[in-house]
């Protein structure tokens, strides 16, 4: 069965990655066309999730062929990025995936205003569902 790309919503494990994601997001390039195209000023880091299920890759799959909100390098040595606005405990947010060759189709990684891990009250290891916007 084809998955259904209008079902938006996935559920995984938060988790910590390498920690690049709050010196990319203070960038002050990144800042600004996060502001401009997705309405978003993000707190310097990423939120990550890690997704297991494989109905919910499929769905990731799907949605990682739609337009989206295309981020472009701001400068060299930097790759774009195509993002979809997303909400997660009535907070939104922004998916950021990176156009890198090999970056793991279970990686689900967000940009949010605030320190979600802090205003949720969340931490690694627990489940987080984020609604995705098309």
């Amino acid at each position: 069965m084809a998955p259904d790309c209008r079902t938006l919503v996935v559920k995984g494990k938060i988790f910590t990655d390498l920690g690049e994601g709050a010196s990319f997001t203070r960038l002050p390039w990144v800042r600004e066309e996060f502001i401009k195209r997705v309405g978003i000023d993000p707190y310097p880091g990423t939120l990550n999730i890690w997704l297991e299920d494989d109905e919910i890759l499929q769905q990731v799959t799907c949605l990682k062929n739609l337009p989206g909100i295309i981020i472009p390098p701001g400068q060299e040595g930097f790759c774009s990025a195509k993002c979809f606005k997303v909400t997660a405990g009535g907070i939104p947010g922004a998916v950021v995936f990176p156009a890198v060759p090999g970056y793991p189709l279970e990686k689900f990684e967000m940009i949010f205003p605030v320190n979600m891990k802090e205003t949720l009250g969340i931490q690694d290891g627990d489940l987080l569902t984020v609604e995705i916007e098309r």
